[in-house]
């Protein structure tokens, strides 16, 4: 089917009820601050466990260990503001890593070559493991993109902050040879896909203590 006749070519996305709040836990009191970071250690174990929709707000805050049953709303929105605020989290701590990694590319002249912007985009995630060797992030990420599916929502991340990403991906989308901004998002969500389930199935294999390749022949 060509890019003309594809009906996903013009399928507008639901924009979220408003867009994740981009103040994040610094910005309100210590107490807050560290309420706010249980939430959203719970909500990315839990939805990389038994997905965005398995997951009920209400077992969140029980597993954050919130008294508060109004906690979620107050300081995030709701699920989809949730889910955005984990990977706001998240894509913050990695863009220290991504910066580096584009800095070196462009010192060496590699900004257009693939294999190093797919390298740029992917390898920040597979460094955030926690002690066992689990991928919960990527996990989530996976979850996510599933949710994405069925429900035609993408949380919303402040642009300050989804910034490296989207200039490696007008990067990538620049070596396409003429793929439209639908097709080339198609093949990208594709490749992520695969990428975060084998991470998952590698961190879900280290935990059983199954002989796993060496992290960089993995990679």
């Amino acid at each position: 089917v060509s890019d003309a006749e594809d009906p996903r070519e013009s399928r507008p996305m639901k924009p979220l009820a408003r867009a994740v709040r981009s103040d994040g836990p610094k910005a309100h009191g210590p107490r807050a601050a560290k309420a706010m970071e249980k939430i959203l250690d719970a909500a990315e174990r839990l939805f990389a466990l038994y997905g965005i929709e398995g997951t009920a707000l209400r077992q969140i805050l029980i597993a954050a260990k919130q008294r508060n049953r109004y906690a979620i709303s107050l300081y995030f929105g709701g699920k989809d503001d949730l889910i955005g605020a984990v990977i706001t989290r998240r894509m913050e701590q990695m863009n220290v890593r991504r910066r580096g990694m584009i800095a070196e590319a462009e010192t060496a002249g590699m900004l257009g070559d693939v294999r190093t912007l797919l390298e740029i985009t992917y390898r920040p995630m597979a460094e955030v493991a926690d002690s066992t060797g689990q991928y919960t992030y990527a996990r989530f990420l996976h979850q996510t993109l599933l949710y994405r599916g069925i429900s035609s929502r993408w949380p919303i991340v402040p642009p300050e902050v989804a910034g490296p990403n989207l200039d490696i991906a007008r990067r990538l989308h620049e070596q396409t040879g003429g793929f439209s901004k639908a097709k080339f998002d198609r093949h990208i969500e594709a490749v992520a896909g695969l990428y975060l389930a084998s991470m998952s199935a590698r961190g879900l294999a280290v935990a059983q203590r199954q002989r796993v390749a060496p992290f960089e022949v993995f990679f």
